[in-house]
């Protein structure tokens, strides 16, 4: 008993190091950049990563077309080309350190040079 609970004690531990230390494990699936989970839009290109449904305010992953919950259907983009440029990352490489859209909103902040904040919703360009 005095050895199982130390034992279990440092289990605990190294998982909880292990879930939270580290850089992001998801990463956009249009350009590749490292995303946090809770992020609404890539801040490379711009890619809705979460949707919410207008009918029962519920966040579902931004893939899906409708809403698992009540059945609500989200309009398709249907605009096959973007209207600019973005870079595709490779696992590993250097991010740009002013990103291109605001990851709250989506604004676009490409003439944007000295913000801190988004012009849009007031969140902290990072």
């Amino acid at each position: 008993m005095l050895i199982i609970i130390p034992l279990i004690a440092f289990v605990i531990i190294g998982l909880i190091i292990y879930r939270y230390s580290g850089e992001s494990k998801k990463f956009c699936p249009r350009c590749n950049v490292p995303i946090s989970i809770y992020t609404e839009y890539c801040r490379n290109c711009g890619l809705k990563l979460i949707n919410k449904c207008p009918d029962c305010n519920i966040y579902m992953d931004g893939n899906i077309n409708y809403c698992d919950n009540c059945g609500y259907e989200f309009p398709i983009y249907e605009g096959d080309k973007l209207p600019f440029e973005y870079k595709v990352y490779e696992k590993g490489e250097q991010l740009s350190e002013k990103p291109n859209f605001c990851p709250t909103c989506g604004a676009s902040l490409k003439d944007a040079e000295n913000l801190r904040f988004c012009e849009f919703c007031g969140s902290k360009i990072v």
